[in-house]
């Protein structure tokens, strides 16, 4: 064949699988010559098993959620990470109003940190249930307000059952963006700043940052309904080394959880597009009943712009040196102020 001696042929042909295996792809050329093809310059589609079609590698969007406890356990390890440059002792002033915050259901064992404007009524709703103070949801969410019937840690004077209780309790605590908190407790503001004058300066009162510098203004009460953007922002003064002296609707997360000291095993991002089935997997894992049900999260609302670009450079730097370490221990990017207003 092609002139080629027979028992050079014969040779080539016992050695060909060999070649193959060892080299690649290997063929005989024209002229009897073994020639290679690189691996290198042919590519070889791979193929997934059972299928006729080239495997590919997925895109993100293609890939498959992962499960509500992997996202958990993603998430809490995420938290220790970030966690690792706040490690200091708490004051004995943050330590009780840490425990005065942190809400118990011994039936459960259960441990939570409310943060407000994060769904906090409806957390606290589902813990008064779940002690069975009230039967369902909708009765509970009638009487949070007044935080009757809720058990706080603080109850405990044996620091050894506090110690229990931590170690051995289900805690968790719920989290957003800081300045979308911040934004929704404006408009809770002003929803409350439209009704009943005199109700309305007591409540301007409790939630001033710093009362004397309220007293100290010319403000006349009736005119404290049309604060703007600006004018609240600049009620949180300026000494961001005070940040405990916060009134507890717009105090730091931070400071009123203190998720780098309490070893919380479930944060619960309010605004998750996967939200609401991360709540119904959380209820399932403490025991919760069936019938309890959380009402429907809508993970996409969101005012923060809008309020934000009214604000000047100067204050907007003021406003998240407030809520840093927020940022930092969340995770979350601070926007830029240049982008806000562009």
């Amino acid at each position: 064949m092609f002139g080629i001696p027979r028992h050079v042929l014969i040779r080539i042909l016992l050695l060909l699988p060999l070649l193959i295996a060892l080299q690649g792809v290997v063929f005989l050329g024209p002229h009897g010559h073994v020639v290679q093809e690189s691996r290198t310059t042919r590519r070889v589609p791979e193929y997934k098993r059972g299928s006729l079609l080239p495997s590919r590698v997925m895109t993100e969007t293609e890939k498959e959620p992962c499960n509500p406890r992997d996202q958990f356990k993603s998430t809490r390890a995420a938290f220790i990470e970030r966690c690792t440059i706040f490690q200091r002792s708490l004051t004995k002033q943050e330590t009780r109003r840490l425990y005065s915050n942190l809400v118990i259901d011994d039936k459960h064992k259960v441990i939570y940190c409310p943060v407000w404007k994060v769904a906090s009524t409806s957390w606290r709703a589902v813990m008064l249930v779940l002690s069975g103070k009230y039967p369902d949801l909708n009765t509970a969410l009638t009487k949070t307000h007044l935080l009757r019937g809720l058990t706080t840690l603080i109850k405990y004077k044996n620091k050894s059952d506090i110690k229990f209780r931590l170690r051995n309790y289900t805690k968790f605590m719920a989290y957003r963006e800081p300045l979308n908190r911040f934004a929704a407790d404006y408009l809770h503001f002003r929803k409350v700043n439209t009704s009943m004058q005199i109700k309305k300066c007591q409540m301007v009162v409790k939630y001033a940052a710093t009362i004397r510098e309220l007293a100290n203004r010319e403000h006349s009460w009736k005119n404290m309904s049309i604060w703007d953007f600006g004018e609240f922002v600049s009620r949180l003064g300026n000494d961001t080394n005070n940040l405990n002296q916060l009134n507890r609707h717009w105090i730091p997360m931070n400071l009123a959880c203190h998720p780098c000291h309490v070893n919380y095993d479930y944060y619960i991002d309010m605004e998750s597009p996967t939200v609401n089935e991360d709540i119904q997997y959380f209820l399932e894992t403490i025991g919760a009943p069936q019938s309890l049900q959380m009402p429907h999260v809508n993970p996409t609302r969101n005012n923060k712009n809008t309020f934000l670009s009214q604000l000047p450079e100067p204050l907007y730097q003021r406003l998240l040196s407030v809520y840093y370490n927020d940022y930092e221990i969340l995770g979350h990017k601070r926007r830029q102020w240049s982008h806000l207003v562009n």
